[in-house]
């Protein structure tokens, strides 16, 4: 098991786009020695209202070419559940999927970068002004530790 934490700019909209920022931290659990199981947290702040940004945990499941232990470069994949909400009440189911390597020091501590792909096409509001089919596109940077 390890932690991560991760900063990620990136462009969302529905159906026009805008810039964010995400950042947050997560776990994620070996189960078999190339599946994991992760849980991550965060806010995503967006440009147009960057003082109420839509909380986001996401469930993942995730895949990684080749072991930890042996190489320094791990490429993976990984999809899943995330849900987010804000203060004013909106809740939307999302899905995500993302690509990306992990590069492991001697310490077992290491970096990451990740391309992350989420949307949702239902829930109880849309951040955008037409109908909820709401995207965000990614680029996570962080730490592993």
């Amino acid at each position: 098991m390890w932690g991560y934490v991760f900063a990620a700019p990136g462009v969302g909209g529905t159906p026009t786009s805008e810039q964010f920022f995400h950042w947050g931290g997560g776990v994620e659990w070996r189960v078999r020695p190339r599946i994991g199981l992760a849980a991550d947290m965060g806010a995503l702040h967006f440009a147009a209202s960057p003082a109420y940004p839509l909380f986001m945990l996401s469930i993942d499941g995730a895949y990684h070419f080749r072991d930890s232990g042996a190489h320094a470069l791990v490429p993976f994949v990984t999809a899943g559940y995330s849900g987010a909400s804000n203060v004013s009440g909106l809740d939307m189911p999302w899905a995500n999927a993302g690509v990306g390597v992990n590069y492991w020091l001697r310490n077992a501590k290491g970096f990451r970068a990740e391309a992350r792909y989420q949307v949702t096409r239902h829930g109880s509001g849309c951040y955008g002004p037409t109908s909820c089919v709401n995207w965000v596109l990614e680029s996570r940077l962080g730490f592993n530790f």
